[in-house]
């Protein structure tokens, strides 16, 4: 696990749960962040304390609020 790794989960057809994506920060075992859509936005939630940290309009914007790296128009 590097500084910032990420892996997406697909429920079982049937399964009400809606897809999202873990990323883990640093070398903790257990992920950091689930991010997940949600009615035309982008849900960031600490995945530990299970508390929503913002609502955002794209999935670059939700990963950007992570960890920004380049300013957001660069990473379009």
């Amino acid at each position: 696990m590097g500084l910032c790794d990420a892996s997406a989960f697909f429920p079982d057809r049937g399964e009400r749960q809606r897809d999202y994506v873990l990323v883990w920060v640093r070398e903790n075992p257990d992920p950091a962040y689930m991010i997940r859509s949600e009615g035309g936005a982008w849900a960031v939630t600490d995945a530990v304390r299970e508390h929503e940290l913002a609502r955002l309009p794209s999935f670059a914007a939700a990963l950007h609020f992570i960890r920004p790296v380049l300013p957001l128009e660069a990473a379009a």
